[in-house]
């Protein structure tokens, strides 16, 4: 079978059993609830449902969700380790549990599938006895079922959580340790491979360590397409399968080498098969390569596939290729990847291409400093790698590759003593940009040239002339392609970073050479410096050059600059004139509004403050800048920021009558080219301090078309028209209690029916009357309810009962009122009892619960209890 065949019978056979297909997340959750950087399994969209917080479109759902695991990028290179992966999994919210979960997934893997049965191996959660007995009844022998506590599955120290059980697949004695008693739960060698993972996610964990039933039981499973793949067709790598080998052939091709024939360049090859993979998804996914979070990410994974290209002798740019090749495997499944085709080569293309001049170079130097470390014995000293990062712009992890790879040590410690000396200089009163420039530096090339004219407000590209360039803090006469630097221009169209407004980004473009700005500063007040990559030829000083802003970005920036005026006049407005602006960020995608107030800002609030806003943007109002003494602005009610310096002339931005702010930030015409702004939340970041967030122009309206669609989905959900959805989930939520009530009395009343047999079953001890059982119960209410309906029954007693809730014992103890004067107290005597076991009890003298221990200390938990209650009543 081809991997997309597999893909496609999983779906299938799912369906079948009526469980609706479910689209995969992106790579970037949109969801605020998870924390992850990416998305990394398909249950990540099934936790409300879990949890019970929404309502699911079925109680059965199959999805195959993409996913990226950073975790082990250090690892890929070897047979099993990936960073993009396709989970296929089956998902029950409160319907079928473990025996149907394991029972499908025997089914699938060797009747739909036709793999093996002596092929299958099993472990379980400790004292699981009903997923031990699921696997028993589909067949598999008792002594392939192991036990391990390492089957036990949490997210973390907070959230849903439970037993699980796994399936492994033997590869046979020959991948083994030699040990032919060899089991999957001794975790000792690569015979086991664990191809699908049940979990029965029952419980929730609380911060303090507590845990909680759910509202429901719930299955969450998850299988590699990769280990299925590999187990299908018989190979002996995930990256023999049909998979990996087209992205694998096609880099053999370009570097002139074969697969399997070498073990170096083996990891390699696997290397960019992988990352290949994972660059192509991130990319049609919307992640750029950056120098943070997912970016960084992003230009990591390029980063090395370019390297092990030029380790097996690449010497040009080459990753478009692999990433082609992944895009015509799998778009037939993941469409997004054909729309999105040329957009993802460009990126790649772009990126590799700015890395391949730094990488030149870094090899070089590194190559000198490995020889003379392998000469002395010694390894790469941290002030070595510090260097090659902060002087030459080659990533430490490719150096500790590198170095790994000729077996010599990176001292990490030193490098980090080094990058943290250098964030401490950059504290002590200057700006670090490129190499770290002092601000006598900035001076002296100040005293050499006029200040610098910024033409910004008017026009967005300056033919201008370079009067400085700057590299690791000095001076240089002129910069090649690869050389990151600070640019002097004698006038610019690139706004400098003030008041809350990220500094410009564009290009600058000489005759000789061409040079991407990445950010702009203004270090000290006559300067303006452009931080710069030089992406081809030479830049140099004297060089007549064309300066041109990024437009797209600026003219995404202008509407949330003007709507951060029109939020802090609308604050006020609402609030009072004591809510004063105490920061903010204006950037092309967002805007951050800090500001001083005692209290979070109500709904009723924060509508009244965004109604305000949007009325003045559709009044259209037009936006002034008048230059003018500062005492002239403030006698004009201009407002100037609490704590900022101003000269003696200020420039200030008034829209319309309404809005009067000292500012010498980028804005628009008319208010009403603002279009839109959404606030998206409001919270408290320190003591008296609140931040509201929002959105301007595009991305407010990309926002609502979000919100739209999700109220749409929602509303198809649960078959109503959107403008119905409110109706419809009060109605729902309605029948859902109702729902509840019933089954609640229904556990009671056959509660009341099981008290009818065991009270029959009582024994008399001095006086009075004691039940004590073993009952069969599918949770602790149903146990709690059974020990209320036996002690409603008995005039004079107490009431031991016991159960097992999914492979954990649960005890219950209620004592009637008229023993209690005898000393009879049923917090005291059950945690007694379940001490030995080493569970624990609590609650009140008349009812008290209990748990912990093995199952098959319920017996003798129950004896002990019985003992008690006899010493105590002098029998």
């Amino acid at each position: 079978m081809k991997s997309e065949e597999i893909r496609q019978a999983f779906l299938d056979y799912f369906e079948e059993r009526g469980h609706l297909r479910f689209p995969s997340m992106s790579l970037v959750p949109s969801d605020p609830a998870i924390t992850t950087l990416f998305t990394i399994a398909g249950m990540q969209q099934m936790i409300p449902y879990f949890l019970g917080r929404e309502d699911p479109p079925s109680r059965r759902i199959v999805n195959v969700q993409k996913g990226i695991r950073t975790v082990d990028i250090d690892e890929v290179g070897d047979d099993s380790h990936l960073t993009f992966l396709e989970m296929l999994g089956n998902f029950s919210i409160g319907d079928y549990f473990k025996r149907e979960s394991i029972a499908f997934t025997w089914e699938f893997l060797t009747q739909r599938l036709k793999v093996p049965v002596d092929r299958w191996w099993a472990t379980v959660y400790p004292g699981d006895g009903e997923a031990r007995q699921a696997w028993i009844d589909t067949g598999m022998a008792p002594d392939r079922i192991g036990e391990t506590s390492e089957n036990w599955w949490d997210q973390g120290p907070v959230g849903p959580c439970g037993p699980d059980s796994e399936i492994f697949y033997d590869r046979g004695v020959e991948h083994g340790c030699g040990d032919p008693n060899c089991r999957p739960e001794n975790e000792c060698c690569e015979r086991f491979l664990e191809i699908w993972n049940n979990v029965f996610m029952t419980f929730f964990q609380e911060e303090t360590g507590v845990r909680r039933k759910l509202p429901w039981n719930n299955i969450d499973t998850g299988m590699g397409l990769e280990r299925l793949t590999m187990v299908v067709q018989g190979v002996e790598s995930l990256y023999d399968s049909d998979l990996f080998q087209p992205i694998i052939r096609s880099a053999t091709e370009l570097a002139g080498v074969g697969y399997r024939t070498d073990a170096a360049t083996d990891r390699s090859l696997r290397i960019i098969s992988d990352h290949s993979r994972a660059v192509t998804f991130m990319i049609a996914d919307g992640v750029i390569p950056a120098s943070e979070s997912r970016g960084y990410v992003l230009r990591r994974l390029i980063r090395r596939a370019v390297l092990r290209g030029r380790m097996m002798g690449i010497d040009r740019p080459f990753l478009a290729k692999p990433v082609e090749a992944v895009i015509d495997n799998l778009a037939g499944y993941w469409t997004e990847l054909d729309q999105r085709r040329s957009r993802i080569i460009q990126v790649v293309a772009q990126e590799e291409a700015r890395f391949l001049l730094t990488l030149s170079r870094g090899l070089s130097i590194f190559e000198q400093l490995a020889t003379e470390a392998e000469r002395a014995g010694l390894g790469i000293s941290g002030r070595d790698a510090f260097t090659l990062y902060d002087t030459h712009g080659f990533p430490l992890e490719i150096t500790m590759e590198l170095a790994s790879e000729r077996k010599l040590s990176v001292d990490r410690d030193a490098f980090d003593d080094a990058l943290r000396e250098q964030r401490r200089r950059g504290k002590e009163g200057r700006r670090y940009v490129a190499g770290g420039t002092s601000p006598e530096s900035y001076a002296a090339i100040a005293e050499d040239n006029e200040p610098t004219v910024f033409r910004g407000y008017d026009e967005l590209r300056t033919a201008t002339e370079i009067v400085a360039l700057v590299a690791d803090g000095h001076p240089i006469p002129r910069a090649e392609a690869g050389d990151e630097i600070e640019i002097i221009l004698a006038a610019t169209p690139f706004y400098a970073e003030s008041g809350g407004q990220v500094g410009d980004a564009g290009a600058v473009r000489a005759d000789a050479g061409i040079a991407e700005v990445l950010d702009t500063q203004r270090p000290i007040a006559s300067l303006i410096v452009h931080n710069a990559r030089v992406q081809a030829g030479v830049l140099s000083v004297g060089d007549a050059v064309e300066a041109e802003v990024d437009t797209e970005r600026r003219l995404h920036i202008l509407p949330h600059h003007s709507g951060t005026h029109l939020l802090h006049k609308a604050l006020q407005e609402v609030l009072g004139p004591e809510a004063t602006q105490a920061g903010s960020l204006v950037a092309p995608d967002r805007l951050r509004f800090d500001f001083r107030w005692p209290r979070p800002v109500t709904e009723e609030e924060l509508r009244d403050v965004q109604d305000r806003v949007n009325a003045a943007i559709w009044a259209n109002l037009p936006v002034r800048r008048d230059t003018m003494p500062y005492e002239d602005a403030i006698g004009l009610g201009a407002m100037a920021l609490f704590g900022e310096k101003y000269g003696d002339l200020v420039r200030v931005v008034s829209i319309g009558d309404w809005s009067k702010e000292l500012c010498g930030g980028t804005h628009v015409a008319m208010s009403g080219d603002i279009g839109l702004l959404v606030i998206t939340s409001e919270t408290g970041i320190g003591n008296g301090i609140r931040r509201i967030e929002a959105l301007a122009g595009a991305a407010a309206y990309m926002h609502l078309v979000a919100m739209r669609d999700c109220i749409h989905d929602v509303a198809e959900a649960l078959e109503t028209r959107p403008e119905s959805v409110l109706d419809r989930v009060k109605q729902v939520t309605v029948e859902l209690r109702d729902t509840e009530k019933r089954a609640s009395a229904l556990t009671r009343r056959v509660a009341r029916m099981e008290a009818d047999l065991l009270v029959r079953e009582g024994i008399a001890v001095n006086g009075f009357t004691v039940v004590a059982h073993v009952i069969e119960a599918d949770s602790k209410d149903y146990l709690k309810a059974a020990t209320d309906a036996v002690k409603a029954q008995i005039d004079r007693g107490i009431v031991v009962l016991a159960t097992v809730v999914e492979g954990r014992p649960a005890f219950t103890m209620a004592v009637t009122s008229n023993l209690r004067d005898r000393g009879f107290n049923a917090n005291t005597i059950l945690r007694e009892a379940v001490r030995p076991t080493g569970g624990g009890a609590g609650g009140r003298p008349d009812f008290a619960e209990g748990g912990g221990g093995d199952a098959s200390d319920v017996q003798a938990v129950l004896q002990t209890a019985l003992d008690i209650i006899k010493r105590r009543a002098g029998e």
